[in-house]
């Protein structure tokens, strides 16, 4: 222990002497996203359970690439760097033709091309957060979503916050972007579809939820957080804490399904189910399969503990009387974003769901690969990645893109030495 402290520290020094050097090399910026990566790292190298050598972490943070091993596949890892957001969590990451499009937490529109050269666009998410004192890390971008009406013309959705003045509204945004030949456009005429009742006048945003699906040509599932309320949920003419289906032309808001306390993730499945996970408290990160109609249990049940170890649940550890998750996780994950695997470059996962973690000390920070089997799990590998995951998605390529914390976007495929493709094992 007092050798891993000691090496630690050398290469705390080491990175803060390159994080200096960064303002000749690269200027401010570049210094600003040094200095992130070494008070992440801060916590990363020193964690003992880590399956990756120190010379690994430090390459990654580098943002060099590296290779991680995991049960079927050794995952090349490549790291696209972001302007830094310190302080600021949020935002979502979309495919878009060859590369990917991202939303940053404050609005802020960039493309990623396959080759991985950012740009950053001139449009921007409508929010209204310029000189208001009262805007902190939760007032955010929670997803975007892409819908192809016609070749390269889509619409562009996305959920966030908006300050009107006097309260903060929960909101659906569309516009329309157009794919060119060698340019995106994003036209500045944006609509509001949707806005969550009833407007907040807490400056308290946490546990937004707020990911979207289509659900056939005219509606879209959102998945709305309690955003930290202690009573929204319980109220019938709120949409908070509930799975909301909006009709697009007209706003029309309906309750799906409700008893949700941060949902993260959402998506539907091979056969046209839709999974969720959920964001618990002090243990009881949810997979959820939803069912229309459903009450989840939130806040009556929970298998956490809701940090403090009190809970209304009055059987504390069990989820009786309301629909029970299919799997949780205790501890916590920090649990985020889903997808299915569309097997592409991991035919080896199948159609596996891919479930992306924020930080959850030693347990979270990874890719949680879940094997399901007649509604149920039959086995959750743990990949670790060592940064929290916000956000993921699969590229036009088979890639997959992962939306980390502040700064960065990172690829994954295969190892070109890995031979499981050959020999199936």
């Amino acid at each position: 222990m007092i050798r891993k402290r000691r090496t630690l520290w050398i290469v705390m020094v080491a990175l803060s002497l390159g994080a200096i050097m960064g303002i000749t090399m690269g200027g401010a910026t570049n210094l600003i996203s040094n200095l992130y990566a070494i008070w992440h790292l801060r916590h990363y190298v020193a964690r003992t359970d880590s399956r990756h050598p120190i010379a690994w972490r430090l390459a990654l943070a580098a943002g060099r690439p590296v290779v991680a091993k995991t049960h079927l596949y050794d995952l090349e890892i490549e790291t696209v760097k972001l302007d830094p957001a310190i302080g600021l969590t949020g935002g979502a990451i979309e495919s878009l033709g060859d590369g990917l499009l991202v939303a940053t937490p404050l609005g802020r529109l960039a493309t990623i091309a396959a080759n991985g050269v950012v740009e950053y666009l001139d449009q921007r998410v409508p929010m209204n957060v310029l000189g208001h004192e009262l805007l902190q890390e939760h007032f955010r971008v929670t997803d975007i979503l892409l819908k192809e009406h016609l070749p390269r013309r889509f619409e562009l959705f996305v959920t966030h916050h908006y300050f009107t003045g006097e309260c903060f509204l929960f909101r659906l945004s569309s516009t329309t972007l157009l794919l060119g030949q060698n340019n995106i456009t994003v036209s500045p005429s944006w609509r509001t579809i949707f806005d969550a009742e009833p407007c907040l006048t807490s400056p308290s945003l946490e546990m937004s939820g707020g990911k979207m699906l289509t659900d056939g040509q005219t509606h879209l599932l959102i998945t709305i957080g309690t955003h930290g309320s202690k009573s929204l949920f319980n109220e019938a003419d709120s949409h908070f804490g509930k799975v909301v289906r909006v009709e697009i032309g007209t706003g029309e808001g309906k309750v799906f399904t409700s008893g949700h306390r941060n949902p993260q993730g959402f998506v539907r499945d091979e056969d046209g189910k839709f999974w969720l996970t959920e964001h618990g408290p002090a243990g009881g990160d949810e997979l959820n399969l939803l069912e229309s109609s459903r009450h989840y249990g939130w806040p009556h049940v929970t298998y956490g503990t809701v940090y403090n170890r009190k809970s209304t649940n009055q059987k504390l550890g069990w989820h009786d009387g309301f629909t029970r998750p299919v799997f949780a996780w205790i501890p916590s994950i920090g649990i985020s974003a889903v997808i299915v695997n569309h097997r592409g470059l991991f035919p080896l996962w199948g159609n596996d769901l891919l479930i992306a973690s924020l930080w959850g000390g030693s347990h979270g920070a990874s890719i949680f690969r879940i094997r399901r089997h007649d509604k149920k799990v039959q086995y959750v590998e743990r990949m670790e990645i060592g940064y929290q995951i916000r956000d993921i998605t699969h590229m036009r390529d088979g890639r997959l893109a992962l939306l980390l914390e502040f700064d960065r976007v990172l690829l994954l495929r295969p190892s070109k030495r890995d031979d499981h493709m050959d020999n199936g094992q």
